[in-house]
């Protein structure tokens, strides 16, 4: 964590447009893995083709599931960072900071 109790430099938008990309990208794939798919051929080099595409696309799915995994860890990081500061800053505004009641106590006695 930095200084300002938030995750390192990367910020969601970029993560999000490096993953929208990345979709685009797989999605593209599993469509000409699906045309591939569509011959009516039944010989066996047909078979065959249809069968790599099949892996292809299921290749694709698959890393498609892991970056969903991936962003949405990196989200839930994010949450419980702002979730603490949200939660330290609403503590700070209730009862102010160890130094104000350090303040607080030398002004009494």
């Amino acid at each position: 964590m930095n200084s300002g109790g938030f995750l390192p430099s990367t910020s969601t938008a970029t993560i999000g447009k490096a993953f929208n990309e990345k979709t685009q990208q797989i999605f593209s794939k599993i469509l000409k893995a699906r045309k591939a798919d569509s011959l009516n051929d039944d010989s066996e080099e047909a078979l065959q083709r249809k069968l790599t595409a099949l892996q292809h696309e299921e290749r694709a799915l698959l890393s498609l599931i892991s970056r969903l995994r991936s962003h949405q860890r990196t989200l839930q990081l994010e949450k419980a960072c702002l979730d603490k500061f949200y939660e330290e800053s609403i503590k700070k505004e209730m009862f102010g900071t160890e130094e104000d009641k350090r303040g607080m106590n030398n002004e009494y006695f």
